[in-house]
C-alpha cells in the first residue's frame, strides 16, 4: 500500500466533529438507518471470514490424505496425550474460525472518527509496532506481506484473550472438583484435566474464546489494515469516473468521483467525503493503480466461491 499522507485523523488528536454522513442521535431517522446498514455488513464479514477458515481448515486437514494422520498426530499426541490432541484440534477449528468472524466483523465497525480510534496508542499498539505488526503507533502505511499476513497475526495477538476464557472456566472447573472430590492435590489436578478436556472439545467454548481473542486483542492489529484499506477503497472510489460522464475522455480532477450508496457502510461514506473535501481543497489524493481494480475482481470471486464452500461444509458435510 502506498506511504502517502493519510486522510485518517491523527490517533491521540483529540475528538473532532465526524464528517458526513455520520450522524448521533439527535438524528433518529439516519442514525437508525445507518445502524442497520452497519449491521447487514458486519453479519456478511463476519460469515465470510468464519466460512473462509471452515474451507481452509477443512481442505487442508481433512481429505482422505491428511486426516488419518492428523487425527492422530504422532508428535502431538506423544507431547500431549490424544485427549489433549483432540481438544488443540477441535480448538483450531472453531475457536479460530470465531476469532476470524470477529475480527472481519471489526472491520464494518471501525470508525475513524470514534472515541477509540482518536485514543493515542496504547502499550500493546506501540509494542506490535516495534515487531512489524500493523497497529495505529507505525508511521506508514499497511505494507502488503502486513496485509496478507494479518489473519495469522491476529490469530498470534489473540493468544491472551483464548488464554483467559479458558482459565476462566479452568478455574471454575476446579472448584467444582475440589468441592466434590476429596482426593489428593495431584489425583485431583489429573482428574479435572481429563475432564476438561473431554468436555470443552466440541462445546460452546471454543466460540467465546475465538470471539474474546479477536475483539479484546487481534483487533489492534486489524484496526490499522481496516484503516488503511478503507482509505485505499474510498479512493479507488474517488477517481473513478461517474456514470453520467463514463464516455467522456477528459474530466477536471473535480468531476470524478462516484459518491457511494446509501446501502453502504457509513464510515466507509465518511472517509470517501473526507477525502473529497481535501481534494477540493487543494490537498492532494493519491490516485490507486489499475492494479488494484485487478486485484478486487480477482479476489472477490475467489472469497465469494471460499466462503460458500465453508457454508457448504457446515450444512452438509460436517454434520456426517
Amino acid at each position: 500500500m502506498s506511504n502517502t499522507a493519510t486522510a485518517v485523523p491523527a490517533a491521540g488528536g483529540g475528538r473532532a466533529a465526524p464528517p458526513r454522513p455520520l450522524t448521533t442521535w439527535r438524528h433518529p431517522a439516519r442514525k437508525s438507518w445507518q445502524t442497520l446498514v452497519i449491521l447487514f455488513w458486519t453479519l456478511v464479514a463476519a460469515h465470510v471470514g468464519r466460512y473462509t477458515w471452515v474451507t481452509i481448515y477443512y481442505q487442508a486437514t481433512q481429505n482422505r490424505w491428511v486426516k488419518p494422520h492428523w487425527d492422530h498426530l504422532q508428535v502431538m499426541v506423544a507431547l500431549l496425550g490424544q485427549d489433549a490432541w483432540d481438544f488443540t484440534r477441535h480448538f483450531l477449528r472453531d475457536g479460530v474460525q470465531y476469532e476470524l468472524a470477529a475480527t472481519f466483523a471489526w472491520l464494518m465497525l471501525t470508525n475513524p472518527w470514534s472515541r477509540k480510534m482518536l485514543r493515542a496508542p496504547n502499550l500493546l499498539e506501540r509494542a506490535l509496532a516495534r515487531v512489524g505488526m500493523p497497529s495505529r503507533a507505525q508511521a506508514h502505511r499497511t505494507r502488503w506481506w502486513q496485509f496478507l499476513l494479518s489473519p495469522g497475526m491476529v490469530v498470534l495477538v489473540g493468544v491472551p484473550g483464548f488464554a483467559a476464557v479458558y482459565g476462566v472456566d479452568w478455574l471454575i472447573l476446579s472448584l467444582q472438583h475440589a468441592h466434590l472430590h476429596d482426593t489428593t492435590a495431584v489425583h485431583a489436578n489429573a482428574s479435572v484435566w481429563s475432564d476438561y478436556v473431554r468436555s470443552n472439545t466440541n462445546k460452546w467454548l471454543p466460540h467465546l474464546a475465538g470471539v474474546a481473542g479477536g475483539l479484546f486483542f487481534g483487533r489492534y492489529v486489524f484496526n490499522k489494515v481496516a484503516l488503511d484499506t478503507m482509505e485505499l477503497m474510498a479512493s479507488r472510489q474517488l477517481w473513478q469516473k461517474p456514470l453520467r460522464l463514463k464516455w467522456r475522455r477528459h474530466l477536471s480532477d473535480a468531476q470524478y468521483g462516484q459518491r457511494p450508496g446509501v446501502w453502504k457502510p457509513p464510515a466507509y461514506r465518511a472517509m470517501y467525503q473526507a477525502l473529497r473535501d481535501r481534494r477540493a481543497a487543494g490537498g492532494a489524493v493519491p490516485r490507486p493503480g489499475r492494479g488494484l481494480t485487478v486485484a478486487i475482481f480477482l479476489v472477490v470471486p475467489v472469497l465469494a466461491a471460499v466462503a460458500w464452500r465453508g457454508w457448504y461444509i457446515l450444512q452438509y458435510i460436517a454434520p456426517h
